[in-house]
């Protein structure tokens, strides 16, 4: 929970609650950890790296304080769980003309696809990993390191993207802090590094 997310962590909170009340039996535990970082003083990749030091299930779910959790989200992680090492979402997002599903996105969405698809439609934050894999990676204080996390995990693991969503992304709502960071500049940087790792991936 960042700068500028005071109101919007309330929506996120009451949606987990929410989503985890309609598959409770398909978990034995599920904790809501919320890092309070609304005086900006960490910036996302340290407060996340905190986070996932301190976990202690099998999986971890991430989701931005301004996003909130789909009814199904869980759900759909808890159906890919047995054969996957991590689950992302459908981009989806609502606000600022969107009203859900964005449009051209590519299915099947394979490693290729994620080099080569524009950032927007690739892939989202908001995933679900098991813990002993994402605590293996620490996340870099930069522009778009949502981008660089899910490239790198992609790259070592087995990953599924599902066509349904996980979250939903609130266009309306915008950090406000000093790390805070603009959709097109988020682009800019992860395309940089979708080549990195293209070429990495080529080589």
């Amino acid at each position: 929970m960042g700068p500028g997310h005071e109101q919007s962590v309330l929506r996120c909170t009451a949606s987990v609650a929410l989503a985890a009340k309609t598959c409770r039996l398909g978990f034995s535990r599920l904790e809501h950890l919320i890092f309070d970082d609304t005086q900006g003083k960490y910036g996302r990749a340290a407060a996340r790296n905190m986070l996932q030091a301190t976990a202690d299930t099998d999986w971890l779910f991430w989701i931005d304080a301004d996003d909130h959790l789909h009814l199904g989200g869980l759900r759909a992680c808890l159906n890919a769980m047995p054969n996957w090492d991590g689950v992302w979402g459908e981009c989806n997002s609502v606000g600022q003309g969107e009203t859900g599903s964005r449009d051209g996105q590519t299915w099947p969405f394979t490693w290729d696809a994620l080099v080569s698809t524009h950032p927007w439609f690739g892939l989202q934050m908001g995933y679900c990993i098991k813990t002993e894999i994402q605590q293996q990676y620490l996340w870099k204080e930069q522009a778009a390191e949502d981008y660089e996390m899910s490239l790198r995990l992609w790259y070592y693991h087995r990953c599924l993207k599902v066509r349904e969503p996980l979250t939903v992304r609130d266009r309306s709502i915008r950090s406000s802090g000093p790390k805070a960071i603009d959709v097109q500049n988020w682009v800019q940087v992860s395309q940089s590094l979708q080549s990195e790792w293209k070429q990495r991936s080529d080589s």
